[in-house]
């Protein structure tokens, strides 16, 4: 399937996501909501100093930052029900209400509830890749940089951002060939970053790095499902998992 331009330039994925049926995720702490993040990339407000005409027309700014403020609202909204109550039981209704929209504008945006989880999906990937590509930054060391990696990804998963947390949520069953496609094309370069980390590691002849990969993207995933605010914090649940992963590794390489 070709993908546009901007699409590929903006690739992201959850590498092996483990669907969990979780759909009642509380709130973090008392009537406090996780802090939300949104794609970055998006184009900034300028002012036009070119007056519009029939042969020079222009889309006011000031129409366009409203429009993209409204947009980021939808999914901020649309994110935050799918969460809470789950693919099934989310209405567009309920959602446009969420955003203070009016029922009918929501469809300007999406045609259908599957199509904005998509599109929720598809935030919530390009989110964890970005944070997953800073962390990553300035560190040296195959097992330093897995471990970074991990950290991210926890910190991302579990307490970071309602649009990852939306995606590990649930997966619902509605999608279309062309809305798979999408997901899978952003899992996949999430997942490839994990591919290439520990193609990177010194590991015992014959390792299949593969199923490592899926191991552990499984296991950090699964803590979506038992994880609690109080106790340990991602990052020292991260650097456990690596360092169960980097003593086994070793000993059987001794």
């Amino acid at each position: 399937m070709d993908l546009p331009r901007q699409t590929a330039e903006n690739a992201c994925s959850a590498g092996t996501l483990v669907p969990i049926r979780y759909r009642h995720l509380p709130l973090k702490g008392a009537g406090q909501r996780p802090n939300m993040f949104f794609v970055s990339g998006a184009a900034p407000f300028m002012r036009d100093t070119h007056p519009t005409s029939p042969s020079n027309p222009r889309v006011s700014p000031v129409k366009t930052r409203a429009a993209t403020n409204r947009r980021r609202d939808l999914l901020q909204a649309a994110a935050k029900h799918f969460l809470e109550k789950g693919f099934a039981a989310s209405s567009m209704r309920a959602i446009a209400a969420e955003a203070n929209m009016k029922p009918g504008s929501i469809y300007y945006h999406f045609d259908s509830k599957s199509t904005l989880f998509v599109e929720v999906h598809k935030v919530g990937l390009i989110n964890i890749k970005e944070r997953l590509e800073a962390s990553l930054e300035g560190v040296e060391g195959a097992w330093e940089r897995l471990e970074a990696a991990c950290i991210s990804h926890l910190e991302t998963l579990l307490e970071g951002d309602v649009f990852f947390q939306a995606v590990m949520s649930e997966t619902p069953n509605q999608y279309g060939d062309q809305e798979k496609a999408q997901i899978v094309f952003h899992r996949d370069a999430y997942e490839a970053i994990f591919s290439q980390l520990l193609n990177d590691l010194d590991l015992p002849v014959g390792t299949d790095r593969r199923d490592l990969r899926l191991m552990l993207i499984g296991a950090m995933n699964w803590a979506f499902s038992w994880y609690r605010p109080g106790r340990e914090p991602p990052e020292a649940i991260a650097r456990k998992y690596v360092g169960f992963l980097a003593k086994q590794l070793r000993k059987d390489e001794d």
